[in-house]
This record gives C-alpha cells, sequence and structure tokens, in this order.
C-alpha cells in the first residue's frame, strides 16, 4: 500500500484520470444540452479568430455570447483544438475571465495558418543563422547566378 493510498486518497494518476473524465462529461452535457444554431455561432466566431492570425482565447469567445450556457464555449474550443487537420495550435495560457473557474490558466490559441507560417519564418531565421550562404541559395529566384559564382564566374 502507498502513503497515497493509505490515508485513503487513491493515486495521482487515478485522480487525474478521474478529473479527466468529470471534465469530458461536463462537455458533453453542455454540448447536448445547447442549440446547435448557438453551437453553430460559436463554431464561426472560433474560425473567425482563428482566421484573423491573432491570438485568442475562450475569454475573447465567451464575451460574444453572454447569456450561452458559459462551458458551452470552452467545450466548443476544446473541440476546434482536437480537431484534424489543427485549425489552432496552444500557444500560450491567460487565467480564465469565467468566475466559476476562479481564475484558473486556459490556452491562448492561435489559428494554424498565422502559426504554422511562424514556425516556417522562425526556421528560416534559425537556417539562416546557421548558414547565411545556404539560407539566400535557398530563397534566391535567381539560381544561375549562384551557379556563375560558385564555378568562379564574374556574374
Amino acid at each position: 500500500m502507498t502513503a497515497a493510498t493509505a490515508h485513503g486518497r487513491a493515486p495521482v494518476a487515478e485522480r487525474l484520470a478521474a478529473g479527466r473524465a468529470a471534465r469530458d462529461e461536463g462537455i458533453d452535457q453542455a454540448t447536448h444540452a445547447a442549440d446547435p444554431r448557438t453551437i453553430l455561432a460559436i463554431d464561426a466566431e472560433i474560425r473567425k479568430a482563428n482566421e484573423s492570425g491573432e491570438r485568442w482565447s475562450a475569454n475573447d469567445i465567451r464575451d460574444q455570447f453572454p447569456v450561452t450556457d458559459e462551458h458551452l464555449v470552452g467545450a466548443r474550443v476544446r473541440a476546434a483544438g482536437l480537431r484534424r487537420p489543427r485549425e489552432q495550435y496552444p500557444v500560450d495560457r491567460v487565467q480564465s475571465s469565467l468566475a466559476s473557474t476562479h481564475a484558473h490558466e486556459i490556452r491562448v490559441w492561435q489559428g494554424a495558418a498565422a502559426y504554422e507560417a511562424a514556425q516556417r519564418a522562425a526556421e528560416a531565421a534559425e537556417q539562416q543563422r546557421r548558414d547565411p550562404v545556404a539560407a539566400v541559395r535557398a530563397t534566391d529566384t535567381d539560381a544561375g547566378l549562384f551557379t556563375l559564382l560558385d564555378e568562379g564566374g564574374t556574374g
């Protein structure tokens, strides 16, 4: 018997699994109880936030649906975050503005197109830092100039 179970508490892994199961059950309840038109409207706002290229959180979406069950927005954001191909990526955390969450942290998201473009730019910058000549060759549209120079030509 471990110290955790000796005091009547389940092991951490079991408590975490139970917490995730309760979260998922709550998400399912909020989704199934909602008007499908509201779900579509929330999903449209999530899509709009992703297409903006800006970073956003459920707080931003929730503010647009003040009469909706506040848990439904989080459920829809989570669903969008799990869809494949990716629609959005988690990029940070921020405190929830929902009073019932007691200011716990929620994810900040960025739409896939903007996130992936930023990743490509960061990779290109890192490549240029490591090998400036190769980076220029990879982006130069006049590859023939480099062929001449590499062969000892004057360009």
